[in-house]
């Protein structure tokens, strides 16, 4: 839009951003997806750099998050990466784990390379590598609030440097810390803006406007057609022309809208194995002070 192109944007759902999304409550507003963005990287930064929100950018407090289960609730460790503890024998880990947990998972750099089968789980290895407690209590916790999935439906490769360190290293703990050591360690960083990350959509969909990009919600019954160098994009109740079309879907949409099926079989097939249907709730509680 900016380099003067005319822009239609194509949303399926009757709302824009995606996970990215606000809602008030009691006047005040609350986030129903993501609440900060990873810092590694950049991209996300860039991004808000350039919708000219750079001054709104917040970083949390250094507190320690905390997890709640039926029966306790206590204080995250420090961590490496997914949960996995840095240092099993530090004060919050054996309060987490109990001393029988911290000492498994902290003998485990001693212990011989395991054998895992092809496309083991994050759960899986872990299991085997720290124990069941480290499992249950500190990896599941954050694989359920970051990436919300299990770690049985999570493999190692989720988070790509840890994977890597625990192929050099053979160690779970090793491989952590290598993480945490790094910049580019996944959830090793967090920022968020003031107002929400809802307001990233909010500003772009402002800055769309005021290119004259048209932008329709709703979009039902989507099929792309090809004919030399132009698109014809038909939905349910509208179609449009377009010298180039900006896919933003997943591997499976992409076969369905291309009708490329022997291009992107790998793919799909890849996505069904991967993709995670999981549902989260957001539940948020108002407290008024009677001082």
């Amino acid at each position: 839009a900016r380099a003067g192109l005319r822009v239609t944007v194509l949303e399926r759902a009757e709302h824009l951003g995606g996970r990215l999304r606000a809602t008030q409550l009691a006047g005040l507003p609350v986030e129903l997806g993501a609440e900060s963005f990873a810092t590694r990287g950049g991209v996300v930064a860039e991004l808000i750099g350039e919708l000219g929100l750079a001054d709104s950018i917040v970083s949390p407090r250094a507190h320690p998050a905390w997890a709640v289960t039926e029966s306790a609730s206590y204080r995250l460790p420090a961590s490496g990466a997914l949960g996995i503890p840095v240092h099993p024998l530090a004060a919050d880990s054996r309060r987490a784990l109990g001393l029988g947990g911290a000492l498994r998972a902290a003998s485990e750099p001693w212990r011989r390379r395991s054998v895992h089968t092809p496309g083991a789980s994050l759960a899986e290895v872990v299991r085997e590598r720290l124990g069941e407690r480290t499992l249950d209590r500190l990896v599941a916790p954050v694989t359920e609030g970051v990436y919300s999935a299990s770690p049985q439906d999570l493999r190692v490769e989720a988070h790509p440097e840890l994977a890597r360190a625990y192929a050099q290293s053979g160690s779970l703990l090793r491989a952590a810390r290598v993480a945490r050591a790094s910049r580019s360690a996944a959830g090793g960083a967090v920022q968020s803006l003031a107002g929400g990350m809802s307001v990233l959509v909010s500003r772009l969909v402002s800055q769309l406007q005021d290119h004259g990009a048209v932008i329709r919600t709703g979009v039902q019954g989507l099929a792309l057609e090809r004919s030399g160098t132009e698109w014809t994009a038909r939905w349910a109740g509208g179609s449009c022309r377009a010298a180039a079309v900006v896919l933003a879907v997943p591997p499976h949409e992409i076969e369905r809208l291309l009708g490329d099926g022997a291009a992107h079989d790998a793919a799909r097939e890849d996505a069904a194995e991967t993709r995670v249907d999981t549902q989260v709730e957001t539940v948020a509680l108002v407290l008024t002070d009677a001082r």
